[in-house]
């Protein structure tokens, strides 16, 4: 093995005795080794765990944008019934309007008169979104 070789030579020229050298040289490369694989184990478990955390997080992320998407359909299945109901009471005012035209000129009292002038306030702000 070259490198139990090459550690062996540098051992010898460090006054390392020849009789020892080749042990230590073997037990250099041995902790190297285990060195080596403990890294490469850590780096590999490391980038499992990554993995798993960025499929976490995707879905999660996921997830929550599908939550926003359901949150902006509601809100608009909300406006557009509270657009409906606005469109409908304006046509049963302008139905009112136009099946009794005499009446609808009339006067009214105080009470009716707020009611009406609230329903108005009401039809024009709707029409307005």
């Amino acid at each position: 093995m070259p490198i139990i070789t090459v550690i062996t030579g540098w051992l010898v020229r460090a006054s390392v005795s020849e009789r020892v050298a080749p042990l230590l040289a073997w037990a250099i490369a041995a902790i190297a080794a285990v060195a080596l694989v403990l890294g490469g184990w850590a780096l590999l478990k490391s980038s499992i765990i990554n993995a798993h955390d960025d499929k976490v997080a995707g879905q999660q992320a996921q997830a929550q944008l599908e939550r926003e998407h359901q949150a902006d359909a509601s809100a608009l299945n909300l406006q557009q019934r509270d657009q409906l109901v606005q469109d409908e009471l304006q046509e049963a005012i302008d139905n009112a309007v136009q099946s009794h035209p005499a009446e609808a000129r009339a006067s009214a009292g105080p009470a009716t008169s707020a009611a009406l002038d609230q329903l108005r306030r009401q039809a024009g702000s709707a029409g307005g979104r």
